[in-house]
């Protein structure tokens, strides 16, 4: 009977060592899959800040390109009124 009890409590102990290296093996791997997530999470993040800089700086550039073009057009319509006062000038000298 005793033997029993010292063979059940020996096969006991065996079993949940056993039962704990697993879950420990099972919480070591879910913990590196987790980690590997953050990792790869961090770096998406890190690549849309890059680019999310990069798209407002061209957005930046883009505005200034048009805002330059409009005074440009501006100038060049005040240039077109000019020349066609001059014409009708001439041509009622004419």
């Amino acid at each position: 009977m005793a033997t029993r009890k010292t063979l059940l409590i020996i096969s006991f102990a065996i079993f949940s060592s056993i039962a704990f290296g697993q879950r420990s093996d099972n919480l070591k791997e879910k913990r590196n899959s987790l980690k590997a997530d953050i990792e790869k999470t961090t770096s998406e993040i890190q690549t849309t800040t890059k680019k999310r800089k990069s798209t407002l700086q061209q957005y930046q550039s883009l505005k200034k390109s048009v805002g330059t073009k409009k005074e440009m057009i501006k100038a060049l319509n005040l240039e077109i009124e000019r020349l066609d006062t001059r014409i009708i000038r001439q041509v009622d000298l004419v």
